[in-house]
């Protein structure tokens, strides 16, 4: 079966034909044409003049499609003009073979490629007889309403027919030519099998089956059930006729049945075949409602046609294929470079370091430059984190007035802090005591014991200078009740002890022979790692602490 094409048939007694109105005796009206669809024929003679507005035959039909054709007798000699859509008369192509002369369901005019919408056709017959049958166009128009009430056709060779298995034979092209005429569409599906079947699908208000007769011998019964309801036995062939194998009559109207509108469901069986019976289906028709939809085929009428509507949809699907594997290209390849548009940021792009205060973001995996990482040197951790630099050890300066007196409250602690760095110049265990006190004080400090020490830690790479811790000024006092003046060194300060059990009292030592360097104007920049000593003012406690001795 083919793709579906659903026609819109135009009786020749139908009032969409319009004709002269008046005298014409150029016309004649045919109804009993055993071979015409529904039996009715318009014979247009040229021979014969009419008068006033009727002086030459013509007719005129308005459809909403995008091609029509006529369908009817074929004579020799024929001619005719015709106009669309209110232009000036133009030739009308026509070329009947000789084979076809005297025979009906021949096409003898046709126009196709149209615009999409209505159009008028006026047509002129010139010379010869134009015997018109019907009209066939294709619909265009996507409102259904204007086709509702229009009579459909179907071509047996319609995918909505079903043929069962096996028991129908199909032919198809011009050879399909009977001794009275053609077949529609020059398409014919026959069988001799009792039993066989088809079935036909549609959406409309009536349906009616046509097919073609031959007067031989035997007897032809058929079924017919729309949506499964109960059977109509048609007799076909009763059996009785006069048997004539030359009588052939084509468009005759196996069945037809007035529905509801809606899709509906035709079967037809063979019930009865005897003797030289042959069932043939030609098409349907129905009558279109407001759910009918059109396929927009083209009503041709040869094998070609239909090998040019199979090329047409492979033509489609090949482009519709070729398109989407074009579209599958385009968005892998915008994936593709937006994939390496986002690998070459990141990679331009230095990695966050939380650790820098200087606000940049120096990049962790950069190669040391001059020995150093970034601007303050360092390096980094285990961790891919940078680590400042450990500052060089600096000596604090000396007070140069004595500390406030302290309170058994709030005793200050005059400790300081180990060094964790020692000169270059100096071995690790060779520390040397810081500077003295200022001029003025006189005296030595007691020797340094450095046996409860612990050696100091390897050093560290050098760094910015450690700035000079600030101590609170001496407070000046004697010997404490009970306690000999001789315990109190000759030169130096006595720190009370630091809080908390067991007290500890450590006694800064006195200055070196040498002369002490002079007091920084401009204490170095403090490095956030270096802890700071205790300053500030501090509240003298009660007990007084012993005073500076010269």
């Amino acid at each position: 079966m083919t793709s579906s094409r659903q026609y819109i048939i135009v009786d020749d007694a139908d009032s969409d034909i319009r004709r002269s109105s008046g005298q014409a005796p150029w016309l004649t009206n045919r109804t009993d044409v055993a071979a015409s669809f529904k039996r009715t024929l318009s014979v247009y003679r040229t021979d014969v003049n009419g008068t006033g507005l009727n002086v030459r035959p013509r007719f005129e039909i308005t459809f909403h499609g995008t091609d029509i054709a006529f369908y009817g007798t074929a004579s020799a000699g024929l001619a005719a003009n015709y106009a669309i859509d209110g232009s000036n008369q133009r030739p009308a192509e026509i070329a009947i073979g000789n084979n076809l002369l005297g025979k009906t369901n021949v096409k003898l005019w046709s126009l196709t490629n149209l615009p999409s919408g209505q159009h008028r056709v006026e047509f002129f017959p010139v010379s010869g007889q134009f015997n018109l049958d019907y009209a066939v166009y294709t619909p265009s128009s996507s409102l259904r309403t204007l086709y509702v009430r229009k009579t459909v056709v179907k071509d047996n060779q319609d995918r909505s027919f079903g043929f069962s298995a096996n028991h129908w034979t199909h032919e198809v092209g011009s050879t399909m030519s009977l001794p009275i005429g053609l077949p529609f569409s020059e398409t014919l599906s026959h069988t001799k099998t009792q039993g066989a079947s088809f079935t036909l699908d549609f959406t409309g208000s009536s349906i009616a089956i046509y097919g073609a007769k031959n007067m031989v011998s035997g007897l032809l019964l058929a079924t017919f059930s729309v949506d499964n309801r109960t059977p109509t036995v048609f007799t076909v062939v009763d059996g009785i006729q006069r048997v004539n194998s030359s009588n052939w009559e084509l468009n005759s109207q196996l069945y037809t049945e007035a529905l509801v509108p809606g899709k509906h469901t035709l079967r037809v069986e063979v019930t009865q075949i005897s003797g030289d019976q042959v069932f043939y289906v030609d098409y349907a028709t129905f009558e279109a409602s407001s759910d009918t939809t059109f396929d927009g085929s083209s009503p041709t009428t040869s094998s070609s046609n239909t090998n040019s509507s199979n090329n047409g949809t492979r033509n489609i699907i090949v482009g519709v294929l070729a398109a989407i594997l074009i579209l599958i290209l385009f968005l892998g390849s915008w994936y593709r470079r937006r994939r390496r548009m986002i690998r070459f940021v990141e990679h331009q792009r230095p990695p966050y370091n939380p650790h820098s205060q200087s606000g940049h973001n120096y990049p962790l995996h950069s190669s040391p430059q001059n020995g150093q990482y970034g601007p303050w040197g360092g390096a980094p951790n285990a961790n891919n984190q940078w680590n400042p630099p450990a500052p060089p050890y600096s000596p604090p300066a000396w007070p140069t007035s004595p500390p406030p007196a302290a309170t058994s409250a709030h005793i200050p602690s005059w400790e300081s802090p180990i060094p964790t760095q020692v000169p270059t110049h100096q071995s690790p265990l060779s520390w040397q005591p810081p500077p003295g006190p200022p001029p003025g004080h006189v005296g030595q400090s007691p020797p340094l014991n450095l046996a409860n020490m612990s050696s100091p830690p390897s050093p560290p790479a050098p760094g910015p200078p450690m700035p000079a811790p600030s101590f609170p000024t001496p407070v000046s006092a004697g010997p404490r009740e009970g306690q000999p003046s001789s315990a109190l060194p000759s030169s130096g300060v006595a720190f009370p002890p630091p809080p908390g059990p067991p007290p500890a009292q450590y006694v800064m030592p006195g200055p070196p022979e040498h002369s002490p360097p002079p007091a920084q104007t401009q204490p170095p920049a403090q490095s956030t790692h270096q802890p700071q000593p205790q300053g500030g003012t501090t509240t003298a406690p009660a007990e007084q602490p012993p005073a500076y001795r010269e």
